[in-house]
């Protein structure tokens, strides 16, 4: 089953130069717990931003290069359809963790979705993609001082 995991403003900003343009102590802590133990996907952009292997979790990098230079405990993936074949019919919640390209390839396919949303603006050069809420029903809803945070899970 895929997941998508993300934080973003009003506007829809997701990201500045390959990083969050925030820095939220409680709305990472709120994503830690949920992606820990569990597989992480990630587009290359979004790895260039992390740099670091987030532990207890197995992180994987999509990338079209092949030569793509990752730790060894890093798994590369080339293409969408790995993704697609491998993980949509497992019974395992796989997180997408972005980018934007990556939710876009991959929102036909998606089971549930985790949203932060910051309750401030920020500045970015990354948008998170259109998605249909109508095909989704919201499962949770959790306020905290700075996001709001809801679970939507397919129809």
């Amino acid at each position: 089953m895929i997941s998508f995991i993300w934080a973003q403003t009003d506007s829809g900003v997701i990201g500045l130069k390959n990083k969050l343009p925030w820095r939220i102590k409680s709305e990472l802590q709120n994503f830690k717990k949920i992606t820990l133990n569990h597989k992480i996907i990630m587009g290359r952009k979004t790895w260039d931003g992390l740099k670091t292997v987030l532990p207890n979790r197995e992180n994987i990098v999509v990338t079209r290069n092949v030569n793509y230079d990752v730790p060894e405990s890093v798994k590369l993936i080339n293409n969408i359809s790995d993704i697609i074949k491998n993980f949509t019919a497992s019974k395992e919640e796989i997180f997408v963790i972005g980018g934007a390209n990556l939710f876009s390839s991959l929102k036909n396919v998606v089971n549930k979705l985790y949203v932060s949303y910051i309750k401030q603006e920020f500045p970015g050069d990354v948008y998170m993609i259109d998605i249909d809420f109508n095909k989704f029903s919201l499962i949770k809803e959790e306020e905290f001082p700075q996001f709001s945070f809801k679970i939507y899970k397919k129809k």
